[in-house]
């Protein structure tokens, strides 16, 4: 057997250890799932399947650095009337290829992922970088997307420098262990609610990013207004009323004014950048909502 690619993280052992962690977590998602690779020209690319067959396609697209756990939120409430699907991008913190291609790119990278599980049309649900992953779909391959849910997007207006500044200051002095689990407490508090209690897993989940991972630097760009003005499909965006990255209510205003099949467009309240952790069972209804209805 191969050994594994451990590149993306800081060691070998801090690989093991992380994937120690992953497969342990895998166990506790709450509903029957499969653990599925595809091949891809970026490299295999793992995800996780569940929900009825047959039924209508819903994809599930993480954010930045993350991987599909990081969306098992929502595994309970659509798997019970969707066959979802949860890529894990290449270059990233899950089990997919360690090929890190410019962002741009990813969008080719997912068309073949869809091609793989033989999804000839789907809803996408993105949060982040996966919201603007789910666009650039819907603008490239239209006719493969059934309609767009949007959460904590990026894409309608450039990240806050201020916020930047202090995620690069975490992940840099994440170094050093002494620091790495306040770091976490504090990145935490930077992309989340002030009113959030701190879920100890997730403290956990984000300390072994911050300890172990070497984080991608890639940013996704601003879409210009004509992109934005040609995504026909009936869209639902989420945005949270804390969210540091992308502030709420220009991010809403810019597509209110742009996208022609907004249907819902909200600033959900008490919730920074991580909605889908912070209210769970409010994001999954609204995004239910939005499903049947269209």
């Amino acid at each position: 057997m191969d050994a594994p690619d451990t590149s993306l993280y800081k060691s070998p052992q801090a690989y093991k250890v992380d994937m120690e962690y992953y497969d342990a977590a895998m166990k506790r998602i709450p509903v029957p799932y499969e653990s599925v690779f595809v091949p891809t020209s970026f490299g295999k690319t793992h995800a996780i399947v569940m929900g009825r067959k047959g039924a209508p396609s819903v994809v599930l697209m993480h954010g930045l650095a993350a991987n599909a756990l990081s969306m098992r939120s929502m595994f309970p409430a659509l798997a019970k009337d969707y066959r979802i699907y949860v890529p894990e991008a290449v270059g990233y913190s899950g089990k997919s290829a360690t090929t890190r291609p410019p962002v741009e790119d990813y969008t080719k990278w997912l068309m073949e992922v869809l091609d793989a599980f033989k999804i000839d049309k789907t809803h996408m649900v993105g949060i982040s970088l996966g919201a603007w992953l789910s666009m650039r779909i819907a603008l490239d391959m239209p006719q493969r997307v059934r309609s767009l849910g949007l959460l904590s997007s990026a894409g309608f207006v450039p990240s806050s420098k201020i916020s930047l500044i202090k995620t690069i200051f975490l992940v840099s002095t994440s170094t050093f262990p002494s620091n790495s689990r306040n770091n976490a407490r504090r990145f935490l508090r930077l992309i989340t609610s002030p009113k959030w209690q701190q879920d100890p897993e997730m403290v956990e989940v984000f300390y072994r990013l911050l300890r172990y991972y070497k984080s991608p630097n890639a940013l996704p760009r601003t879409l210009r207004d004509e992109e934005l003005k040609k995504i026909n499909q009936p869209t639902l965006l989420l945005m949270g009323q804390y969210d540091q990255l992308f502030k709420a209510a220009p991010v809403v205003e810019r597509a209110r004014k742009l996208l022609p099949s907004l249907r819902t467009s909200e600033i959900v309240p008490d919730v920074g950048h991580l909605m889908n952790i912070e209210k769970p069972e409010l994001v999954n209804s609204l995004i239910l909502k939005f499903l049947k209805d269209n």
